[in-house]
Formats: structure tokens, sequence, C-alpha cells
């Protein structure tokens, strides 16, 4: 494992166990996953405070400690809502490798601190390289044929258990399955010159999954297909909230693996925007994020809302949060191997930074089959 303060092997598994520590647990925060690995600090809502008591990280309310821990047992901190934060409980935990993460009332994230000496001059120098090379093509094609798969086994899977969904479903599955194919017979030596083939098979494919997802959605959802910023409908505020939560999880794994969170290779360069992130994101939308949501409104776990402006009710943004970070401490099976979806997302940025270092020979595509 990596050293979180210093960049360097430590010669540990990511998968080993660290210590525990006493915890309280109010009801308006989650101390997740820590059983056996870190814990996750969420702290939202109005008049909470992080600070400092001796050597532990406070959260307090109302001048009351709700939660303490010590800053080596957390993974990461999540400040959702009116709430603040002492300079000094910032640099303990930054000095300890913990992310702190920070949403907006529509769950964007728009802020990320962490520990910032790691060793990544050869990882980045190649990173910027790779993108006038075959790496940089390879990585991005990596990135579609992840993503298409994971929506087509999604479909699939939705299909099989509902017979009046089937034939639609499978319909659409033949569809994302035309464009998996015509992805894997693209050659270009730079991405540049394959981004626009890519990217019209990436819509193509993700548009027949989403008019799968639309009738696999309960009619009162109302669901008038996939939108972005600016979505004022329930399902589509509550996907753009998750996929907040998962971008903050994909970059802790790039700023870990040494790499550049502003240079991606499928989506395009712009002042701000973290295109490697998203890149990287791609590969776990469907399984960390979508199909928490489905299961959720399918069950009813959600209450159906009017959700003004994208702003989605406290209560929700709670079951929201709970729910995906809970997802990230979930083991899945992955090539024979039981391991952490925290742990795989890491992997897999740092199999990305290996490829494009020369000591992996290709950069493989992540997709479950259910």
């Amino acid at each position: 494992m990596v050293d979180r303060r210093t960049g360097q092997e430590d010669g540990t598994s990511i998968r080993e166990g660290g210590p525990r520590s006493r915890r309280l647990l109010p009801r308006e925060l989650y101390l997740l996953g820590g059983v056996p690995l870190m814990k996750r600090l969420v702290v939202d809502g109005y008049g909470k405070y992080v600070g400092c008591a001796g050597e532990r990280i406070v959260v307090k309310e109302n001048k009351k400690v709700v939660a303490q821990e010590l800053p080596e047992d957390i993974r990461s901190v999540i400040l959702s809502g009116k709430c603040s934060i002492s300079t000094d409980a910032i640099i303990k935990l930054c000095k300890s490798g913990a992310d702190i993460v920070v949403l907006d009332y529509r769950g964007e994230v728009v802020a990320r601190m962490s520990f910032g000496m790691f060793r990544t001059v050869k990882t980045r120098r190649e990173q910027y390289l790779g993108y006038y090379d075959q790496r940089g093509v390879d990585i991005a094609k990596a990135v579609v044929v992840s993503k298409l798969y994971n929506q087509r086994y999604l479909l699939y899977t939705y299909g099989k258990r509902r017979e009046d969904l089937r034939d639609f479903c499978l319909e659409r599955v033949a569809e994302i399955d035309r464009e998996i194919d015509l992805v894997k017979g693209f050659e270009a030596e730079c991405i540049d010159s394959v981004r626009g083939s890519l990217l019209g098979a990436e819509g193509r494919g993700s548009n027949s999954y989403w008019r799968g997802i639309q009738k696999i959605l309960p009619k009162q959802l109302e669901f008038p297909g996939r939108v972005g910023r600016g979505a004022r409908d329930f399902f589509n505020s509550t996907l753009n909230y998750g996929y907040a939560v998962l971008e903050g999880e994909v970059e802790r794994g790039i700023h870990f693996a040494g790499l550049d969170p502003y240079a991606g290779f499928l989506h395009t360069d712009r002042p701000g925007k973290p295109s490697l992130t998203l890149d990287i994101m791609e590969m776990f939308r469907q399984q960390c994020v979508d199909r928490v949501l489905l299961s959720l409104v399918t069950k009813r776990a959600l209450k159906v809302e009017e959700a003004p402006r994208g702003m989605l009710a406290e209560k929700t943004k709670r079951i929201i949060l709970k729910e995906i970070l809970s997802k990230f401490e979930e083991h899945v099976r992955v090539g024979g191997i039981k391991i952490r979806w925290t742990d795989l997302i890491l992997d897999k940025c740092r199999e990305v930074a290996k490829y494009l270092r020369g000591e992996k020979a290709t950069v493989e595509p992540f997709y479950l089959r259910w």
C-alpha cells in the first residue's frame, strides 16, 4: 500500500485493516465503513462544527460533542449543508491522509482538500505525453467500452426480471451491443483523431440505455430522459447528487495514484473541468450509483417529491449519501478476488497510472455481468 503522506510503497496491502477507535453515532452523522478499514465522516445540516480536541477530530452541535475520531482512522470527511470546519481540523486530517470534500446544495463537488506531497512527477509527465500517442486512445476506448458494457448488463438484468419489459430492454441491449462492437474496432494514433467517433458511439449507446431506464422507473417519476446540469425532475436530481459523491471518491483514487485529475483523454480539457475524473467515473456510474438509486426508487425508499431547481430535500440527500457511501464499502468479487468498491476504484486509477508509465501492457475495461 502507498503511504498516504509520502506516496511511497510501504509493503502492506490495500485490503489490510486499520485500527479501530471508540465512536458515537448521532442520528445526523454517518460513520460508515468502520469495520475493519477506515471510516467516512459525513457532516450535514446547519450549525454543525468540525474541530479538534487534543489528538481527536470532534463534531459539535450546539457546542455539544456528538462524534469523535482519531484523524488516522478517517478515510474522508464530506461536508454538506451549512456546517463549518476549523483550520486545525483541516491540517490534522490532511496530514493523516484523509480527504475533505465539500458539496453544494445540488450535491456538486465545489472543493476538495487533501495532503499534497506525492512523488508524481514521472506519472504526470507520462500522462501529459500519453495524450498525444496511442496510450490516450487505449484509455479512452477502455472507458467507453466499460460504460457501455455496464449499461448493457444492467438493462439485461432488469429485462430478465420483468416480463413486461423483456422485449423492450433486449432491443435496447442489442443497440448497445452494436456500439460496443463499433468502439472495439476504432483505431487511431492520437485521441484527437478519434474522440468524436468515441463520443458518438457512447452517446448513442447511452441514449438506448436511458430509454430502457425510462421504462423501468415508476411512471409517477415522469423521468424525461437523462438531464445533467439544470435538471428539475426528481430522478435526474438524485442521479446528479449521486454522481457528485462518486466524483469525490474517484478523485481521491486519482490523487493517490499520482495522476492529474484535470488531464483526461475522452473528456476534453476546459478550465476547472476534472476531465480524468470524469473519464474514470464512466466505469463506475452504473454499478455504484445507478443500481443504488434504481433500487431505492423502485422499492419506494425515496419519497417522490418535486425538486425545484434541482434541489433535493435534506432527508433525501442523507439517504442517498448513506446508501452510496455504504456501497463503496461493500465487497465485490472481481477476477476471483474479493475487494471493496473503494479499493477497486483506487486499483483502477493505479492501473491507468502503471499503463502510462509503461509498467503494464494494457488498460482493461471494467464491467460486471450482473
